[in-house]
């Protein structure tokens, strides 16, 4: 199955409502983040592109298996000295965790160069969430 020509229109259509500069999904394995697919107006990031996962924000979502949300990177000192901020200045950023047999396989993600004011809404939340459980579910069939 490939998740990027399956969910590509969904990514893109979330990446637009939540007014995203770049929405991902990523694949995680051992300590290695590869971009599975992008909807973004930048080429700063690429499809198949490959990062330590230590040096991105989906790091914090894939050790504690939750859904992680800056709404100010910059406002956050520990963050502020990030490598991903170091290096793009990502100012927001929403991800969410993706298993397969209770393990963190991959992020489904968006980052912004803004901050967002006001946070995330449960709505927004709710449809990142609805997105990642569809991608789950393909990943696991």
């Amino acid at each position: 199955m490939n998740l990027s020509e399956e969910f590509h229109d969904d990514l893109l259509q979330i990446r637009n409502e939540l007014h995203a500069d770049f929405a991902i999904i990523a694949q995680i394995i051992d300590t290695e983040y590869t971009v599975i697919d992008i909807a973004s107006d930048f080429d700063v990031i690429t499809k198949g592109q490959h990062f330590v996962t230590k040096d991105t924000f989906c790091n914090d979502v894939v050790n504690t298996g939750e859904m992680v949300r800056y709404a100010h990177v910059g406002s956050i000192h520990e963050l502020s000295l990030h490598p991903v901020y170091a290096a793009m200045q990502l100012e927001a950023y929403l991800g969410l965790p993706l298993f397969h047999e209770d393990k963190v396989v991959g992020t489904l993600n968006f980052s912004f160069y803004d901050p967002r004011q006001p946070d995330f809404t449960d709505e927004e939340i709710e449809k990142a969430q609805a997105l990642a459980s569809r991608i789950e579910q393909a990943i696991s069939d």
